[in-house]
């Protein structure tokens, strides 16, 4: 199937070509705090995101026709590495702006206190990435060629992969989630102006970074969870816990997580374009 693969070219080629007409927004973007230190980083980020998007989904869709589950690992993990990728050539380029670019502004900014002192969320999907890794690698010769990776309403499975495509998706899914949890904390710890926002206060600036890594730690244990109840039934033929419930839960903690982020970074930005009465100037 490649539709999705054609959806995320088309998302990434369409962000590229609008990069420089996108007007400042916390909805739409490459929303790292960097790019808000100055309109062109904010062109130039978003541009190059939408590239590297675009890029991604063409490879992921090329991977597809050699195998489906190949072309689905390929783009998960190429975004998930991408965030990482971008975020720190984003630092780069806002130092570099700074030192070709001094303003008044930028003088009078001052660091950002970190906004927690060691990773505490992410130890979650780090245990259950511990236990993911010990179940397969205890029960790998128990686990037959064909395992279930798709199951109907009835909780019954509908679609299998091989057993080297499994476990090379659980484990490599799992890790790059872990490794994202993990690296969204030590922004937290170590650069907190990643979260900033012109139009944020430091206090929400703050509730907004917790958010952040509650929602990514929380979509990763859920994930990692979900390979281990497969693995589970694989070997058992019963489900470790209810797919149903695993879903609502998901569901629920996902959309309740995004939408108060959206409030937190929503609600400001359009009181701040009220009493402006424009876009926000970063002249």
């Amino acid at each position: 199937m490649i539709l999705p693969y054609l959806i995320v070219v088309c998302i990434g080629a369409l962000l590229a070509l609008i990069a420089s007409k996108l007007p400042v927004n916390p909805i739409i973007g490459f929303k790292i705090g960097y790019a808000y230190m100055s309109k062109r980083l904010w062109i130039k980020l978003n541009r190059l995101c939408g590239i590297y998007i675009a890029i991604v989904g063409l490879i992921s869709l090329a991977l597809s026709f050699i195998s489906e589950n190949l072309g689905v690992l390929s783009l998960l993990i190429g975004l998930y590495i991408g965030i990482i990728g971008l975020i720190e050539y984003s630092l780069k380029l806002a130092e570099k702006a700074f030192i070709e670019e001094p303003s008044p502004k930028t003088g009078d900014v001052k660091p950002f206190k970190p906004i927690a002192s060691i990773p505490t969320i992410s130890v979650i999907p780090i245990i259950l990435l511990i236990i993911l890794v010990a179940y397969i690698v205890l029960n790998i010769d128990n686990l037959p060629n064909a395992i279930p990776v798709h199951f109907n309403i009835h909780e019954l499975p509908d679609r299998y992969a091989t057993k080297s495509d499994f476990i090379l998706i659980a484990l490599a899914s799992s890790t790059t989630l872990t490794v994202l949890s993990i690296y969204v904390e030590l922004l937290c710890i170590k650069r907190p102006e990643a979260f900033y926002k012109p139009w944020l206060t430091l206090k929400s600036m703050r509730r907004y970074a917790n958010m952040s890594r509650i929602l990514i730690s929380f979509a990763a244990s859920i994930a990692i969870l979900a390979f281990i109840d497969v693995t589970y039934y694989t070997l058992h033929e019963k489900h470790l816990i209810s797919l149903g419930m695993l879903v609502i839960i998901t569901l629920i903690g996902i959309m309740s997580m995004v939408a108060y982020i959206l409030y937190i970074l929503v609600v400001p930005w359009i009181k701040s374009l009220r009493s402006c009465g424009k876009q926000i100037d970063y002249s």
